[in-house]
């Protein structure tokens, strides 16, 4: 607050525990071929408030409806040796899905474009995701191929950090 009071030591501690510690998920293993472009091997690496569970290894289920800060890196190589191979990086909200969820208007999709975009494409999401059924409401990650691509013979990893906000 504003107050120009000396803070106790107990305060400080409430206020510092109000901030809350994300839960992060990770997956350096994915993947998959021309009938599964679904990211795999989701894991949990620390969820201290118990705010997600992996369903499968392959979708990220919240434990109760609310608003979410979903930070998402994710990466793309392809594998063989056809150099124009270009693909998508979808959040979607369920394994099986093919829309990409949207905030703001937008598509949480993202295309590098280029003739070298099969090498090592990163692509980054931040945006707030409001569950309001659990059960239908989930979060997903699907490799779009593009153009040339293959469909098979690509890798993925990616890191998401999410955090209850509402």
């Amino acid at each position: 607050n504003n107050s120009t009071k000396v803070a106790t030591t107990a305060y400080v501690d409430a206020q510092c525990n109000l901030v809350p510690t994300p839960a992060i998920v990770t997956t350096f293993t994915a993947r998959n071929s021309e009938s599964q472009r679904y990211f795999k091997n989701l894991s949990e690496v620390t969820d201290p408030n118990s705010i997600i569970s992996i369903n499968s290894g392959q979708e990220i289920q919240f434990a109760s409806t609310g608003t979410y800060l979903v930070k998402a890196g994710v990466n793309i190589d392809d594998n063989d040796s056809e150099g124009s191979d270009e693909y998508n990086a979808v959040l979607v909200p369920t394994h099986g899905s093919t829309t990409p969820i949207t905030f703001g208007g937008a598509d949480m999709r993202q295309y590098p474009g280029g003739s070298t975009a099969n090498i090592g494409v990163c692509a980054t999401f931040t945006f707030a995701y409001v569950v309001s059924n659990t059960t239908n409401d989930r979060l997903a990650i699907y490799a779009e191929p593009e153009s040339a691509a293959e469909n098979f013979n690509w890798e993925g990893a990616a890191v998401i950090e999410i955090t209850k906000i509402a």
